[in-house]
């Protein structure tokens, strides 16, 4: 077979990777004929190796709609289901660092065919800014409006699963791991709903693709080889699942001033695509699943109760750019 052909036939396997300039350069080398294939082929892998994951380009004023729909279940029960939209508006600090505000703008909660507005919950949200610069802040806000715990803190977490502490510029190609080498431990208490609320979790990531158009990661927050919580009670140390940490506890208030504690194990994946012209989210999804034991009115020492049962909260959201 002639080597040029084999050549072209590999170019065209990668030419989701490049852009029109650069298949046109690689053509015009083909047919130099002082270009050896072999050498041709050589620089293509090179290029390849460079193909990483993009990061957020930001333009100061730009803005920018996020929609975020969160279904869920109790022990297998569907739940109202609900639906938040956020705006984010580009900007820069004193000393140059890029950031995105977030504001809420709407909250609806829907169940079956009948939709509930709440938006004047999500108003009562004053703006606060993340930033996927490596030199800003992606930490959680502190949440003033227990009624937007949810969108606030998941909308953090899609965040989290591309924001620059998790290395994902190591990743060059399709099937590239990199495994966070601390662990991530989240606080998400809010003072009246959650009145403590903790979890701790390894962190995966996997470029799953990537293409001229998008880049595919899939972010896991799985359960940790070794304890890193300081758990309520010496008893919730026991595995709620077999041979797996427990890494998620909270208190909620109970009934005539009494408290329910949940403790279990807690993991979700989240399968974020990025945009690679401005490294901004398009569309990702999270799955969470929960496996709880949870003790029922309890005393505040924690060690009275009047039940202890099972439960599982299954969620399943999407995060779309309108």
């Amino acid at each position: 077979m002639n080597p040029g052909l084999c050549v072209i036939r590999y170019i065209a396997l990668l030419s989701n990777l490049y852009d029109a300039a650069f298949i046109q350069h690689v053509f015009l080398m083909i047919n130099t004929p002082f270009m050896k294939p072999l050498s041709l082929l050589l620089l293509l892998i090179g290029n390849a190796a460079l193909a990483q994951v993009p990061a957020l380009q930001y333009k100061t004023g730009a803005k920018h709609r996020y929609q975020l729909l969160t279904s869920f279940s109790y022990n297998g029960q569907a739940q109202p289901s609900s639906l938040a939209v956020c705006e984010v508006t580009s900007g820069k600090d004193e000393k140059g660092v890029p950031f995105e505000e977030v504001k809420w703008i709407s909250l609806k909660s829907i169940k079956g065919t009948d939709t509930t507005d709440e938006t004047a919950t999500a108003l009562a949200v004053k703006p606060y800014t993340l930033s996927l610069d490596s030199r800003g802040s992606l930490a959680l806000p502190k949440i003033d409006v227990a009624g937007m715990t949810g969108p606030i803190t998941d909308f953090h977490t899609f965040y989290v699963a591309v924001g620059p502490q998790l290395g994902l510029q190591q990743l060059k190609k399709a099937g590239d791991k990199v495994l966070k080498p601390d662990l991530v431990k989240g606080d998400f208490s809010n003072g009246k709903t959650i009145l403590t609320g903790h979890d701790c979790l390894q962190v995966v990531s996997t470029l799953s693709g990537i293409n001229k158009q998008q880049a595919h990661i899939k972010t896991q927050f799985l359960p940790p080889a070794s304890p890193c919580l300081d758990l309520l009670l010496p008893e919730m140390k026991e595995p709620v699942i077999k041979d797996t940490l427990n890494n998620f506890q909270m208190v909620r208030p109970g009934a005539a001033g009494l408290y329910n504690v949940q403790y279990g194990r807690e993991f979700f994946t989240i399968n974020t695509f990025i945009r690679t012209t401005d490294g901004r989210i398009e569309k990702a999804n999270m799955h969470n699943l929960l496996n709880l034991k949870v003790k029922l009115n309890c005393d505040s020492t924690y060690k009275q109760c009047q039940h202890e049962v099972p439960f599982k909260i299954e969620r399943e959201l999407t995060l779309e750019l309108l």
